[in-house]
């Protein structure tokens, strides 16, 4: 259909809104010559718009928020008419409206446009690619997503509030500036700060709707684009943030982002995938509002411990509503423990793996070796763990596909390192530590002995030990000895062989010999002649120097 900026029909109150009004109602008297009229003006098309309940309790469709609850009950999307989004690549491009908005806006945006890139080359290391779009091309034949450019503009029209007629005519301009293009490669999410307000059809940002997307034509082609109000801003923080439990303005923000950006990949122009048979009062008709309210954590393009938030979209295939491959379970681990330095082998059951797609992490560590032979069995080497237990500590597993993260419950995705106690090493003996605060008995081979130092000592034989002896005692090698003979007679020693040179001294054999004496002016001192000294002073080598001069 086509639509002047200044009439509403209650055909488009109820296609967008899901309601109409005796006034929206009241709307559909033009006349024939006024819909002629129509016709000539560029096209507008809003499509569904997210607005919070009104005051009597009529239904809401936030982008983003919980909708009622059977929207997507036994929904279908169909073609109306036309096809999704058709190009080689479609840039999410953000145009920031003036210099005021929030600091946080910009690489919230960013963070996720580029989570959702397709084209994005990722090394080895980094998140995998969530396939938020690309499994919409393979039941919807849409196209692939790219981040795009980011443009801050300086809007001509600077009034705090406007019309969505007016971020048409400043998209025209910028087009015509040479900023922008209009084609059907390009989505242009239009972020406005908090000092200004938009109204579409009447409604007005953060009080009647939290995102919308259109499209618009210029120089004869289209150009789709978005509308994002501040969500940090209070007003939208209360009114758009409101059902999400854990989550805030922040996730809110994107899961609106991915709402709008799916919406318009798949039905730009509303002549694409719609199911209209959702209840108009209730629900809305594209892949988005039918999932209102279910949103999902991906990881983040650039860090596995980061996520951005999406929100589910609708997929015939599934029949529910989908972040691409599905978040995968674990079941089970088997077995659920194993030593701390890794390496064992273990069957892990659950759902959703990807053969070639799946890693999982122990605790901190990354199992580096992973083989899933089905979507619900993968053979997985544990990693070391990255610290020693002692004596076990128990991780929690989690399972990763495509950038979906499975959640830890705390029970069957466990698993336990025990620490493995030290063996005994080879030729140690006695009472040794296991390494994990215990201790460990080792024994030696039969025969050997088991020496002060935990060392085992093979002795030798009598034979070996007395060999060439007839008499006295031989050691074995280790702590003990062989008697050889009789004790061997003793030859006494002589004072030369001694090496004293005066005095007396013991043979050697239980007698004493005499060295001799020292010449006049020495003394006998440890069986060596030594110069007398004069009182005070001592003999330092051979040199009689005072006490403190001896070294």
């Amino acid at each position: 259909m086509r639509q002047h900026k200044s009439h509403v029909t209650c055909a488009f109150i109820a296609a967008v809104l899901g309601g109409c009004s005796a006034m929206d109602a009241a709307m559909e008297s033009e006349s024939s010559s006024t819909s002629s009229a129509l016709s000539q003006v560029p096209r507008v098309m809003p499509t569904t718009i997210a607005r919070v309940a009104s005051a009597s309790g009529q239904p809401a469709g936030l982008s983003g928020f919980s909708a009622t609850l059977g929207c997507n009950a036994n929904a279908h999307l169909s073609l109306q008419g036309g096809t999704a989004l058709q190009a080689p690549t479609i840039s999410i491009t953000e145009i920031d409206w003036g210099n005021n908005l929030a600091p946080e806006t910009r690489p919230l945006a960013q963070t996720l446009y580029y989570t959702l890139d397709e084209t994005l080359v990722r090394l080895p290391d980094d998140p995998p690619y969530v396939p938020y779009s690309s499994w919409m091309r393979a039941e919807y034949g849409s196209s692939v997503l790219k981040h795009g450019a980011v443009f801050q503009i300086t809007p001509a029209n600077t009034q705090t509030t406007i019309t969505d007629g007016d971020i048409q005519v400043e998209l025209a301009r910028q087009v015509g500036l040479g900023t922008i293009t209009a084609d059907n490669a390009h989505i242009y999410m239009v972020h406005l700060p908090s000092t200004v307000s938009a109204t579409v059809s009447g409604l007005t940002s953060c009080v009647d709707w939290c995102g919308y997307h259109l499209f618009t034509q210029v120089n004869g082609h289209n150009l789709y684009y978005a509308v994002i109000p501040d969500f940090k801003d209070t007003a939208c923080n209360s009114i758009c943030s409101e059902n999400l439990g854990a989550f805030g303005w922040q996730q809110q923000q994107q899961a609106t982002e991915s709402h709008e950006i799916a919406e318009t990949l798949t039905d730009g122009d509303l002549t694409g995938w719609q199911d209209p048979n959702q209840p108009s009062k209730t629900c809305g008709k594209e892949i988005g509002d039918i999932c209102n309210g279910q949103s999902a954590n991906i990881v983040r393009w650039d860090n596995w411990d980061e996520t951005v938030t999406v929100q589910k979209e609708w997929s015939n295939a599934a029949g529910d509503c989908v972040t691409g491959d599905q978040t995968p379970t674990i079941a089970s681990l088997l077995p659920a423990s194993g030593p701390s330095a890794g390496g064992q082998t273990i069957t892990v059951t659950g759902s959703r793996f990807a053969p070639g797609n799946t890693v999982f992490w122990f605790g901190t560590a990354k199992a580096a070796v992973v083989n899933c032979t089905s979507p619900t069995t993968c053979i997985v080497t544990s990693p070391a763990a990255n610290a020693a237990p002692a004596p076990s500590v128990t991780v929690g597993v989690k399972a990763i596909v495509n950038g979906l993260t499975s959640s830890w419950d705390g029970t069957q995705d466990n698993y336990t390192y025990t620490c493995a106690p030290l063996p005994c090493p080879a030729g140690a003996c006695g009472s040794l530590s296991d390494g994990c605060g215990g201790s460990v008995t080792c024994s030696c081979p039969l025969g050997d002995v088991c020496l002060g130092d935990n060392r085992c000592c093979a002795p030798i034989t009598a034979a070996q030990a007395c060999a060439g002896k007839t008499c006295g005692t031989a050691s074995d090698t280790c702590s003990g000895s062989y008697t050889c003979g009789p004790p061997c007679p003793c030859t006494p020693q002589t004072c030369e062989q001694l090496g004293v040179s005066c005095g007396n001294a013991g043979d050697g054999c239980g007698g004493i010999i005499a060295c001799g004496g020292c010449s006049s002016g020495f003394t006998c001192a440890s069986g060596s002649c030594v110069r007398k000294c004069a009182a005070g002073l001592v003999n330092c080598d051979g040199k009689c120097v005072k006490p403190n001069f001896c070294r």
